[in-house]
C-alpha cells in the first residue's frame, strides 16, 4: 500500500500519506470505482476478467473490538480504487481528527454543504487555532480541518468519534463561532488519496499549516462524549452535575438564544486563560465551564460593569466551579453548581442553585444586598453610614464624610442616585444640602437599563404552532404558574421593584424569545430550542438488569386470557410473534412507555362481576409513573381537561362514558393534538400522548357504535386466588425495574394501521355493539365539510369559550366565523346547525336554539340566534 500510494502521490498529499503509513496500522477506507465492470452482490462489482472488486473498511468491527490482522485487498488498488482514506485512528490510538467544510460545488445532491461565504466565515475564524490546520478538499473546493493529536489512547472507532466530537466543540469554542451543525461527521474519513484529485484542482492544499498537536490534558474530559457516539444519549453528560440535575443545566442552553461571542466576552475569557484560569467551551449546552475566582479576578483588573463576589476562596482555580453561558454586550449568566449558597449579591435558579449575572450595570438591589442594607422597596434601602460609602462606590459617587451615628437612606429617582439623612441640629457637613431637618445629595448616574436584565421570573409561552398560549409566572417558591393576563404579567415585574417603562421593556423582549410548549415524555423539563417540556410525564423508577417479575407476568396473563381467541385469528399477530393475549398487552405497554407518540387502541376491560382484577392493569401501570398518569373521567365529562397535559396513561375506572363524550373519545385515541383547557384560561394546543384503559363491570361503560375501529374489548374472567391489594403493590414495586428492563428489550414491529396495532374482534365487543346499535347518520358531503368546520371552531381558538365552555353568537356572526375556519356554509346557518345536530353530539358539542321571542328579546335583535 505504501508503495501504490507513494506512486501515485500528486505531491500536495505527500504528508497524508506519510501521516497514515507512519500510524500504522490505522483504519482505512476504501471506495472503488463504478465505471468498471457489471454489478454484484450488494455494492461489489465483477470486472470483465473475474475479479470482484467493492468498497473495504479496515479494521472489521472497528467500532467495538477492531481486528487488526493484516489486510489482503483482492484487487489491484491501482486499477481499481477510486479512493483511499483513513479516519485517523489507529491501534496506538488517535493520532488525528478530520471535519470537512464542504461547498454545493462538486457535491451530491441531499449532501450536507455549506456556502463558500460561510466555508469563509468558519477558515477565518479558526486562524489564530495553534492546533489547527485548513487544506482544500479532494475537489478543491471545499475544506478539510484537520486537529493532529499526540496518540490520544482510544480503543475503537466509537471512542475516536466521541473524541473528535470532544475536539469539535473545543474549536467552536475556542474560535469564537459554532459551526458544529455544518460538519457533516464526526470521526469521519479523510481522502488521503483519490483518482479524481489533482494539482490543477489543488487537491489537499495547506491554507493553514498548524503549529501544535493536542495532548491529553488538552482534552481532558473528552470520554463524557462517548455514550453520545453510542447513540444512547443525545448530548454529553455534564461534569460536576449530579445526574438528576443534568436537565437544569441544559435549561441553560434552551433557555436563551445562542449568542455569538463579542468583543468583550474575548477580552474576559482571553484574560482568564492567559493568567491560569480554564475556560472550557462545553458544546452540547452552548456554555463554558469556568471557576468563579477567575472571574472575579478578570472583573477587578479589567473594571467591568457592576458588581461581582464570589465566596469561594480560589484554593483549586484549576478545577472549574460554575458554567457560563453568554449574554448580549458582553454580559454572562454565572450558575454554579453543587453548590446553593454564594455572596448575597447572587440569586437562584428554578432549581435553586445560586446564580448572577456578571458585567452588568449596577442594580440598586444588587448594591443593597452586597452591602447588607435594608431593602425598603420602591428602589430605595437604608444602610449605616460605612455601608452606604461602600454603596456609593458602586455606582462611581464618593460620598462626602458624614459623622455621627445615623443611617442614609439611598434611593433611584429616575436617572438620579438620591442619599438622605437625619440632620443633627443645624449641622451642615461639606457636600450635604441641609433640606429642613434632613441632609440630601442627588447625584445623576447612569444605571445602563437593559430590558435583558436578570429578572427572569415572567417568560411568554407559545405553542408548537406558534400560537400564543399565554404567561408562566415564577412564585416564590421557585415553581411557576400559567396566566393568560398581560396584566398578571406585569403586576409580577413590578413587584421586582420595576417601573412601568422597565416592565414594558422586558415583557416585550420575553415576547419577542418565547418558550415553546412542548411534550416530548420522559424527557427533561427543559430541552434544546427554548422549549419548555413542562408537563411531560415522568418514570417513577430507572430500567434495572432483567430478571424476575412474577407478579407483572400474573397480571398480563390473567388479563390477556380474554384476548387469547382474537390473537389466535389475527394474520398480523401471527407474523410478527405475537402467540397470545398477554404478548399483546406487553406490545401495548411497550409501545406507551417506548414510543409515547404513537397511538394505541383503548383498552376496554370488563367483567360483569367484582374481584376478577380488571383494574389491575392500570394500577400495576401507574406505579410505573412520577407523573403522567391520569384518572381521566373528569376530562371526558366536564368543559376542562388540563390533567391531559402531559398524559401517557388515561384510565376510567368503574364509570360511563357518556354517549355525548364519543367525540371526545376519539379526538383522545387518534388526534396527533389536543386543545388544554383549564379553568379561567385559554386553551392552547399539545401534543397528544394519552393512551387510554378502562375498567367496568357495565358492558355499556364505552360507547361501542357498530363497526368501532379504535377499542379492543375483553371479557375478564374470574381469580382463581386472589391477592391483596397492598401485598401486590409491594411485589410490583420491588419488580418494577426488572419488569422495565424487560419492556426494553421488546422487538417493536412495524404498524399496523393509524394505531399500531390490530384492532382485535372478541365476542363480548361484538356482543357490546350489537347493544349500542344505534341508526348511523345520515350526513351529505357538504353536512361533512361543514361538520369539521364547526368541530374545528368549537376546538380552537375562533371563539373564546366562557367558564362553563359555552358560546353565542347570531347566524351572521357564525357564518364569518366558519368562513375563516375555511367553510362557507351559505345563509342558512341555522337550518345546517340542526341537520348536523346529533352529529356534533359525538364530539361533544350541544346546540340551543332561542325561540323567535326569545330571539327577539336577544340584546334587542330580531335577526336569527
Amino acid at each position: 500500500m505504501k508503495h501504490f500510494l507513494d506512486a501515485f502521490c500528486i505531491g500536495t498529499n505527500d504528508d497524508l500519506i506519510a501521516l497514515a503509513i507512519a500510524n500504522s496500522p490505522c483504519e482505512l477506507q476504501f471506495n472503488t470505482r463504478s465505471d468498471l465492470g457489471e454489478p454484484g452482490e450488494k455494492q461489489w462489482r465483477v470486472a470483465d476478467d473475474g475479479t470482484s472488486f467493492g468498497p473495504y473498511r479496515y479494521p472489521r468491527d472497528a467500532k467495538d473490538q477492531p481486528d487488526w490482522s493484516p489486510l489482503y485487498l483482492p484487487y489491484d488498488p491501482s486499477i481499481y480504487c477510486d479512493a483511499i482514506g483513513t479516519t485517523g485512528f489507529g491501534q496506538h490510538g488517535s493520532f488525528a481528527v478530520f471535519f470537512d467544510l464542504d461547498t454545493s460545488l462538486g457535491h451530491a445532491k441531499g449532501s450536507k454543504t455549506i456556502t463558500p461565504a460561510r466555508r469563509d466565515e468558519i477558515v477565518k475564524s479558526l486562524a489564530k487555532l495553534e492546533s489547527v490546520e485548513v487544506r482544500r478538499s479532494t475537489g478543491g473546493e471545499g475544506r478539510t480541518v484537520v486537529v493532529y493529536l499526540d496518540n490520544i489512547p482510544t480503543v475503537n472507532h466509537t471512542e475516536h468519534a466521541a473524541l473528535a466530537r470532544f475536539v469539535l466543540g473545543k474549536l467552536c469554542g475556542d474560535a469564537g463561532l459554532d459551526f458544529a451543525a455544518d460538519v457533516d461527521v464526526c470521526g469521519g474519513n479523510q481522502w488521503i488519496w483519490a483518482r479524481r484529485a489533482s494539482a490543477e484542482k489543488q487537491s489537499y492544499k495547506i491554507i493553514q499549516p498548524f503549529r501544535r498537536k493536542l495532548g491529553e490534558s488538552d482534552v481532558d474530559g473528552w470520554r463524557a462524549h462517548i455514550e453520545v457516539a453510542q447513540r444512547k444519549r443525545s448530548r454529553a453528560r455534564v461534569r460536576g452535575v449530579a445526574a438528576d440535575k443534568e436537565d437544569e443545566f441544559a435549561a441553560l442552553v434552551g433557555g436563551y438564544p445562542s449568542v455569538k461571542r463579542d468583543a468583550t466576552h474575548d477580552r474576559i475569557f482571553g484574560w482568564m486563560q492567559k493568567n491560569g484560569y480554564p475556560v472550557e467551551y462545553v458544546a452540547d449546552l452552548d456554555l463554558f465551564w469556568c471557576h468563579t475566582a477567575g472571574l472575579a479576578a478578570a472583573h477587578k483588573a479589567l473594571d467591568l460593569l457592576g458588581i461581582f463576589q464570589t465566596l469561594s476562596p480560589g484554593t483549586d482555580v484549576a478545577q472549574p466551579n460554575c458554567y457560563v453561558s453568554l449574554r448580549r454586550g458582553g454580559v454572562f449568566y454565572v450558575v454554579r453548581f453543587q453548590c446553593q449558597s454564594e455572596a448575597p449579591t447572587w440569586g437562584k435558579t428554578d432549581g435553586g442553585h445560586a446564580s448572577c449575572y456578571y458585567n452588568v450595570p449596577t442594580n440598586i438591589k444588587l448594591v443593597c444586598d452586597a452591602v447588607g442594607g435594608v431593602w425598603l422597596g420602591n428602589d430605595s434601602f437604608s444602610a449605616s453610614i460605612d455601608a452606604a460609602t461602600k454603596a456609593a462606590k458602586y455606582f462611581g459617587v464618593t460620598l462626602p464624610v458624614l459623622t455621627g451615628e445615623r443611617a442614609i437612606t439611598i434611593k433611584r429617582q429616575g436617572d438620579e442616585l438620591v442619599f438622605e439623612a437625619e440632620r443633627l441640629g443645624k449641622e451642615s457637613p461639606v457636600g450635604w444640602g441641609p433640606v429642613g431637618r434632613k441632609l440630601k445629595l442627588c447625584v445623576g448616574v447612569d444605571f445602563g437599563d437593559n430590558a435583558e436584565s436578570n429578572i427572569d421570573v415572567v417568560r411568554a409561552v407559545v405553542t408548537t404552532e406558534g400560537d400564543a398560549a399565554g404567561w408562566m409566572l415564577q412564585k416564590s417558591d421557585l415553581a411557576w404558574t400559567f396566566t393568560h393576563a398581560d396584566s398578571h404579567a406585569a403586576k409580577r415585574l413590578k413587584k421586582e421593584g420595576l417601573t412601568g417603562s422597565e416592565v414594558d421593556a422586558i415583557l416585550g423582549c420575553a415576547l419577542t424569545s418565547p418558550w415553546t410548549l412542548v411534550n416530548e415524555p420522559f424527557q427533561g423539563e427543559f430541552l434544546p430550542g427554548r422549549k419548555w417540556n413542562r408537563h411531560a410525564a415522568r418514570l417513577a423508577y430507572t430500567p434495572g438488569e432483567p430478571g424476575k417479575h412474577l407478579h407483572w407476568n400474573l397480571i398480563f396473563d390473567h388479563l390477556g386470557f380474554g384476548l387469547d381467541d382474537a390473537v389466535d385469528a389475527d394474520d398480523w399477530c401471527a407474523e410478527h410473534g405475537i402467540d397470545c393475549g398477554a404478548d399483546y398487552l406487553r406490545l401495548w405497554v411497550t409501545l406507551m412507555l417506548r414510543a409515547p407518540h404513537l397511538h394505541l387502541p383503548l383498552l376496554f376491560l370488563y367483567s360483569e362481576k367484582e374481584g376478577t382484577g380488571k383494574s389491575s392493569l392500570h394500577r400495576a401501570l401507574s406505579i410505573l409513573f412520577h407523573r403522567g398518569c391520569v384518572a381521566a373521567i373528569d376530562c371526558l365529562t366536564g368543559a376542562f381537561n388540563r390533567p391531559l397535559a402531559g398524559c401517557v396513561l388515561a384510565h376510567v375506572e368503574e364509570d360511563r362514558i357518556p354517549r355525548e363524550a364519543a367525540g371526545k373519545v376519539k379526538r383522545y385515541i387518534e388526534s396527533p393534538t389536543i386543545p388544554i383547557r383549564a379553568m379561567r384560561t385559554d386553551h392552547y394546543e399539545l401534543v397528544n400522548t394519552s393512551h387510554w384503559i378502562c375498567s367496568s363491570n357495565h358492558i355499556d361503560a364505552v360507547p361501542l357504535s357498530a363497526g368501532n375501529t379504535r377499542v379492543v374489548m375483553l371479557e375478564v374472567g374470574k381469580l382463581e386466588s386472589e391477592i391483596e391489594w397492598p401485598r401486590l403493590e409491594r411485589e410490583l414495586r420491588a419488580e418494577a425495574p426488572s419488569f422495565l428492563a424487560t419492556i426494553n428489550q421488546i422487538e417493536i414491529p412495524p404498524p399496523v394501521g393509524r394505531l399500531c396495532l390490530p384492532i382485535l374482534e372478541t365476542a363480548i365487543k361484538r356482543q357490546a355493539m350489537e347493544l349500542d346499535a344505534v341508526e348511523p347518520l345520515k350526513l351529505t358531503a357538504d353536512d361533512t365539510k361543514f361538520l369539521d368546520a364547526v368541530v374545528k371552531v368549537m376546538t380552537s381558538s375562533y371563539f373564546d369559550l366562557d367558564a362553563d365552555g359555552v358560546i353565542e353568537g347570531s347566524a351572521e356572526e357564525l357564518q364569518s366565523v366558519f368562513i375563516a375556519a375555511g367553510h362557507d356554509p351559505g345563509p342558512k346557518v341555522r337550518t345546517k346547525l340542526k341537520r348536523i345536530q346529533a352529529a356534533l353530539a359525538e364530539f361533544g358539542i350541544s346546540l340551543s336554539f332561542l325561540t323567535r321571542k326569545q330571539r327577539l328579546a336577544w340584546d334587542g335583535l330580531d335577526t336569527a340566534a
